[in-house]
């Protein structure tokens, strides 16, 4: 199965969960922001909603719950390092050698 075959059949069950979640709880406030922080490019404001990537204080840039270093080591040393990572972002499972075309 191609990889935009794999995404487009988890949408139907995204899209229902996020339906979901503003149909109950879109009047749920989740914080304060200040002018400082607006203006200071909102650091320490929660504001995007991804299951994609975050910036982890300790460790860095996570995609997918990896670390680039945990990819990179995956990967083979370096080895199709590009696409292990395109494949991580675009299809949000397991990276394995023998999984990434």
């Amino acid at each position: 199965m191609e990889i935009k075959e794999k995404i487009t059949a988890q949408l139907p069950e995204y899209r229902e969960r996020v339906r979901k979640l503003v149909k109950e709880n879109g009047d749920v406030k989740v914080g304060d922001v200040s002018i400082a922080q607006v203006y200071g490019g909102a650091r320490g404001v929660r504001m995007l909603v991804t299951d994609i990537s975050y910036v982890d204080p300790d460790v860095g840039i996570r995609l997918r719950g990896y670390t680039i270093s945990a990819i990179w080591k995956i990967s083979s040393s370096g080895r199709h390092f590009l696409p292990k990572l395109y494949w991580a972002v675009k299809r949000g499972s397991a990276i394995r050698s023998t999984a990434c075309p």
